[in-house]
């Protein structure tokens, strides 16, 4: 996602109540979530990010929070294997470009999903 992109979310997302926490890249995101794991509700990453792709920030993610609801956006080109979706809980999968009611859906369905908590 671009920064633009992001900082949009961040507004609007932010505007419905949610605290963000904004990361430049996975290890930017590892980092901020190891300080201070209690303030994270749900992670939103992209598959394709700087620093590390977005399997491998998952993945670490999990070491730190086994139960964290985890959202993921892919783009078309950047295909989520055969099931890494249920190996790594990912609790929503969404196709870019995404649209910010779906983003906030999917949300909506990660936190309110027993099996991530």
């Amino acid at each position: 996602m671009t920064s633009s992109l992001l900082e949009y979310y961040r507004e609007t997302l932010s505007y419905a109540g949610a605290e963000i926490t904004l990361a430049a890249n996975g290890p930017e995101t590892l980092e901020a979530m190891a300080s201070h794991p209690e303030r994270f509700d749900l992670v939103l990453t992209d598959l394709g990010l700087p620093g590390m792709d977005g399997r491998q920030l998952i993945a670490q993610t999990r070491e730190i929070d086994r139960a964290i609801p985890i959202v993921l956006c892919t783009g078309n080109d950047e295909p989520l294997e055969p099931g890494s979706r249920e190996r790594l809980a990912i609790a929503e999968v969404l196709t870019k470009p995404v649209v910010l009611p779906e983003l906030v859906e999917a949300i909506a369905r990660a936190l309110d999903d027993p099996a991530t908590h």
